[in-house]
């Protein structure tokens, strides 16, 4: 049996008064399967619609938050620009120049300072091979031209370049024009001073 007012099911036949609501059933009501399933169909929608009412006046109450925070937003902003107007900070040349440092390693500050000691016009620096790196497209990225090719190769006495292996350290000169003697001496004194 069913309680008519507070719609709970699996009540005796032989019960007079609801366990729940205390209302007095009815001695002879019975209901079949099938009106059951939708009073507790019912009962369940009516939950669900509950449930979702809820959830919408939570989302209402965050949305009329929201909107009084944007207008205050939208208040303060140009007050706030013209309280707190200041002119930019323009960082100077020492402070770019502190940072470069600073960020620099010590092995990397070394070497920089070693190469502006030199004379740039027969100074040469290393470079370290990367995948898919050769004597052309090193030429070119140096250079501007594939025409010192052969002088990378010449330079660091490789007699093929497909034998060249990333990871590999080669010397190559600043001035391509200009020869330097003992080349090889000069990349095993830059190659020590490295480590």
């Amino acid at each position: 049996m069913i309680c008519p007012n507070c719609q709970l099911t699996d009540i005796d036949k032989h019960e007079k008064i609801c366990p729940r609501c205390g209302l007095d059933l009815p001695a002879t009501q019975t209901l079949s399967d099938a009106e059951r399933d939708a009073i507790i169909e019912k009962s369940l929608l009516k939950g669900k619609v509950a449930q979702l009412e809820t959830r919408e006046k939570g989302y209402l109450k965050l949305i009329n938050q929201l909107k009084s925070y944007i207008v205050l937003l939208l208040f303060l902003l140009p007050i706030s620009h013209c309280i707190f107007k200041k002119e930019p900070i323009k960082p100077s040349f020492t402070d770019i120049t502190s940072h470069t440092l600073y960020e620099m390693t010590k092995q990397q500050l070394d070497y920089a300072l070693q190469e502006l000691a030199t004379d740039r016009s027969d100074s040469v620096y290393l470079y370290v091979m990367q995948r898919g790196d050769f004597p052309i497209n090193l030429s070119m990225r140096f250079y501007n031209t594939a025409a010192y090719a052969d002088t990378i190769l010449i330079d660091n006495t490789i007699r093929n370049d497909k034998r060249i292996i990333a990871g590999d350290t080669l010397i190559i000169r600043i001035n391509p024009d200009k020869y330097i003697p003992n080349i090889q001496t000069l990349k095993k004194e830059r190659l020590r001073k490295q480590k």
